[in-house]
């Protein structure tokens, strides 16, 4: 078992899912778990032209827009995802990686109250690795007090060094994580986030080939994504669509579907 596999097996631990995939009988949503994961890459991913982001289910336009809204409780919650221009370099094994980046606004009854940037880069088999996310601090109207506090969440992480420009307590992590396998198939499993306490995520794909239709559209061959972390009891379940992304999520407390978007061509 190499060292990726080892973090997937310790972090999985916790959940339950591995004796899923392991048992002979039904995995989650009653999926027959599998022998083997052929299309969750094993070893450690190489980099030749990172910023060309073209994953299905996770396309990068410099400038693209997704805009969500739903509710989180009982407040009313808008989030602008932005595909931004700029990139950044992150040293990793002694090789600069650069990285797309995504800068995510969300907004609680019309107030931000978190955002945040996250990075990306390809990597040569067409799989998608998660370089970090950092909480930007969000502006304050002189004089004028927010309607209530922003979210409070860890300030983030980023792969190797921290940056000076990184907020403080920003968190380093040794390597990469595997935010989304080239080709995702029912009953894949990994870990986009494994640096407990500050964030760990486990996902499956419990379904694929959907149909969803929501206020952006109608989107076909959608697959469904089940995350669960140990830092919080529950589950969020996330539908992706080929050429757009996220169209839909749900949870315990917050759900959002996708209202517009720049990235579908009409």
């Amino acid at each position: 078992m190499n060292a990726t596999s080892s973090r997937l097996a310790r972090g999985l631990a916790g959940t339950g899912l591995l004796a899923a995939l392991a048992a002979a009988g039904a995995g989650p949503d009653g999926i027959p778990a599998r022998t083997a994961i052929a299309s969750v890459p094993a070893g450690m991913p190489t980099f030749g032209a990172p910023l060309d982001i073209d994953h299905p289910y996770l396309p990068f336009r410099a400038g693209g827009v997704n805009v969500y809204r739903g509710t989180e409780g009982r407040a009313r919650i808008t989030v602008v995802e932005q595909q931004l221009p700029e990139i950044r370099d992150f040293d990793w094994q002694g090789v600069p990686v650069s990285c797309r980046i995504v800068r995510e606004s969300k907004f609680k009854n019309g107030a931000a109250t978190e955002i945040s940037r996250s990075y990306f880069a390809q990597a040569d088999d067409g799989s998608v690795w998660y370089f970090g996310e950092i909480a930007e601090p969000i502006p304050v109207v002189p004089d004028e007090e927010p309607d209530e506090p922003a979210d409070s969440e860890s300030n983030g992480w980023v792969v190797g060094a921290v940056g000076p420009d990184d907020p403080p307590d920003t968190a380093s992590a040794p390597g990469p994580f595997l935010f989304l396998p080239a080709n995702p198939e029912v009953g894949d499993l990994w870990k986009p986030e494994d640096l407990f306490p500050v964030v760990d995520e486990t996902d499956v794909v419990v379904r694929s080939g959907v149909t969803l239709r929501v206020p952006a559209g109608r989107f076909r061959n959608c697959i469904v994504i089940r995350e669960t972390t140990l830092l919080d009891p529950g589950s969020e379940t996330k539908w992706y669509a080929p050429g757009v992304g996220l169209v839909q999520e749900r949870g315990r407390r917050e759900g959002l579907v996708l209202q517009a978007t720049t990235l579908r061509r009409r």
